[in-house]
């Protein structure tokens, strides 16, 4: 397990090492693309991986705190700091990220300290919220026997589709659109690009993606803990038993 852990975080430093060198050497229009889509990197890796490695990421089982009088609002806390252990590997491409690019002049230098702290652990509650709710999620669904093999069905196709696409050589027409619309500032991962560099931007545009990214933090929040409070109230042990049928 060390030696797992020690290749596994090592190649993790490499990938912060490389997203760090980027940041610190690429050009205004580099960073104006580049950032919103590592963003959204991170954000798919901090959502999908725990799915698609079967793990589902750290838990407890906090039905089991219920007899406990500890306040929902407690136990939920403690969701969002299991799912903050869970994507520590994109915490580290976040610094090294973070720390290349207060070393470019293009980004403003150590002048973009306050905006990069402002936005990127914005960002980052975001993905703690969203991935909170999307585990309840996905923990309920598996819990059903009909549904639990049409989910792994599609966790599959989202695992080995991509993969086969590079393999062979097909460019779909329709990614270079979608390439174009992940920058704009409606996208979380694009408003916290914008709001953490605003380059050549007015001020309204960065009014306007703060107020994007404020809103996706607000939604994910609601999604989050409503899905957190039906988990406490749903029975899994009652989905997977198979109903009795009359003789």
């Amino acid at each position: 397990g060390v030696v797992a852990a020690v290749f596994w975080y090592g190649f993790w430093c490499f990938v912060s090492w490389s997203a760090g060198a980027f940041a610190a050497s690429a050009t205004a229009g580099m960073l104006r693309y580049g950032l919103p889509l590592g963003l959204l990197g991170i954000c798919f890796y901090w959502q999908a991986m725990p799915v698609l490695s079967a793990s589902m990421g750290s838990s407890l089982d906090l039905r089991k705190l219920l007899v406990y009088p500890a306040p929902h609002q407690k136990l939920f806390l403690v969701e969002l700091m299991l799912r903050f252990t869970t994507g520590i590997e994109m915490q580290m491409v976040l610094a090294g990220a973070v720390a290349g690019l207060l070393r470019n002049p293009v980004s403003g230098g150590l002048a973009a300290l306050p905006s990069l702290l402002g936005a990127i652990p914005v960002f980052v509650l975001f993905n703690l919220l969203l991935a909170s709710g999307t585990r309840s999620l996905l923990e309920r669904l598996l819990a059903r026997r009909k549904v639990r093999e049409l989910v792994a069905l599609l966790l599959a196709m989202v695992w080995v589709v991509p993969r086969f696409l590079m393999m062979s050589g097909v460019r779909p027409t329709w990614l270079r659109g979608a390439g174009e619309a992940e920058g704009t500032f409606g996208w979380p991962w694009s408003a916290a690009a914008r709001a953490a560099l605003p380059l050549g931007q007015t001020a309204g545009a960065t009014a306007l993606s703060w107020l994007s990214l404020g809103a996706w933090v607000l939604l994910a929040g609601w999604f989050g803990r409503a899905q957190f409070e039906r988990n406490l109230r749903y029975d899994t042990l009652a989905a997977q038993a198979t109903p009795m049928k009359p003789v």
